[in-house]
């Protein structure tokens, strides 16, 4: 008993303490006056002068102290001023008067001052909106000149635009984007996209087109641009070898949320024995790095969609070696729409997996048929089991090496 009684006066000795502590970090004091007009009730025409002060309190705060922008007034009005008993701690009066029929306080207001930054930051710094409508453009060079200037027979395409595309539409699908290549652009907006990117920054620094701008000339939420620059090829003697490489800009023009970045320059390089055997290497390294750099910006810039995620179980057969059934696995984890894969039951020449996916079971059954190993030793053929929703049979045929 004396135990229980001794903890508790201890507990006692700390709390207010602790209290007073936490509300000295979060609280900053301010000196604000408040005035009312004095009617039959000088009590009422106190209540209103201190509550006149503490406003003057927050808004001298808000204002003043946090430097807050007048652009976001009705956004600061709603969620701050007109709810100002939230950011209120505590005041003392300091002092009143009556003036003929003013009536005059002083106060020592103590102002939240964590609870309004917060909530400032998110007045002043929104989420972004979130997007959907994705636009791909792609301009290649010949020289100086945009691609769709040269004529056919002078071209040297490292990139196959359709191609990256495709590749970009399944990934982009399972996270709820959508995305339209656009092969052809006007003039006037391919002209609007060169103005943007040679002249980077004006004089004060800042952009020479807003996103505005785009939204006149291309419908969606946002646009990709991709500046491919001239392939350029050097001999080095050292391996005697051709260097091939593309260099490219990279253009997000958000036009929901009225923003416009311009990514760093990027390369994309391979060595080959000659340029015809050097033509499809770099083709597909940049449209893997292209891909790649667009879905880590997607993924890391906009909302992904979690509520959409789905648990699908596969069930597999035919697998006749363990490593094969391990570069599988490891392939499908590599997938950014795959947030898990587990074991779910193991016999002979039958396993189960559990995979916890953003895609929708169409997209995975288009990648499990599509999948092939480096070597080509065998494939895939997947089809949903038609008396189950979530259930994916998958059948392993060794085609090629039928001795494995």
């Amino acid at each position: 008993m004396k135990k229980i009684l001794l903890l508790a006066v201890c507990w006692l000795l700390v709390l207010p303490g602790s209290i007073a502590a936490q509300q000295q970090l979060s609280n900053t004091m301010i000196i604000a006056r408040g005035s009312a007009l004095l009617a039959a009730d000088q009590t009422a025409a106190r209540r209103e002068a201190i509550n006149d002060a503490l406003g003057n309190a927050l808004h001298s705060y808000v204002y003043d102290q946090l430097l807050a922008n007048h652009s976001d007034d009705e956004l600061i009005n709603e969620h701050i001023f007109n709810r100002q008993d939230r950011y209120i701690l505590s005041y003392e009066i300091i002092s009143d008067r009556l003036l003929g029929d003013l009536f005059q306080i002083e106060l020592a207001v103590h102002v939240n001052q964590e609870l309004v930054q917060e909530e400032l930051a998110m007045i002043m710094e929104p989420e972004k909106r979130a997007v959907q409508d994705i636009r791909l453009i792609i301009i290649q060079r010949y020289g100086t000149a945009p691609l769709s200037t040269v004529p056919l027979l002078e071209q040297s395409l490292p990139l196959e635009p359709s191609s990256l595309a495709e590749n970009l539409h399944g990934e982009l699908a399972a996270y709820g984007f959508m995305l339209t290549y656009h092969p052809n652009i006007s003039d006037e907006l391919q002209q609007l996209f060169l103005l943007t990117t040679e002249n980077r920054r004006t004089p004060d620094n800042s952009l020479p087109v807003s996103a505005g701008r785009f939204k006149e000339l291309l419908p969606g939420d946002l646009a990709i641009f991709i500046d491919l620059q001239p392939m350029e090829e050097k001999h080095i003697g050292t391996v005697d070898k051709l260097l091939l490489s593309v260099d490219y800009d990279m253009t997000f023009v958000d036009m929901k949320n009225n923003s416009l970045v311009i990514l760093p320059p990027a390369a994309t390089q391979v060595l080959a024995e000659s340029l015809p055997a050097g033509m499809p290497l770099l083709a597909e390294k940049l449209n893997a790095q292209l891909k790649n750099q667009i879905m880590d910006r997607m993924l890391r810039e906009y909302a992904v969609f979690p509520e959409n995620e789905q648990e699908i179980m596969l069930a597999i057969n035919g697998f006749r070696q363990h490593r094969d059934f391990k570069q599988f696995t490891d392939e499908l984890e590599t997938l950014r729409t795959v947030g898990a894969v587990r074991l779910h039951a193991l016999s002979a020449g039958h396993i189960e997996l559990k995979v916890s996916t953003y895609a929708t079971m169409e997209l995975l059954i288009e990648w499990l048929n599509r999948f092939s190993p480096a070597d080509g030793s065998y494939a895939l053929r997947s089809q949903l089991l038609p008396s189950s929703v979530d259930t994916v049979l998958v059948q392993v045929d060794y085609a090629v090496h039928p001795d494995q």
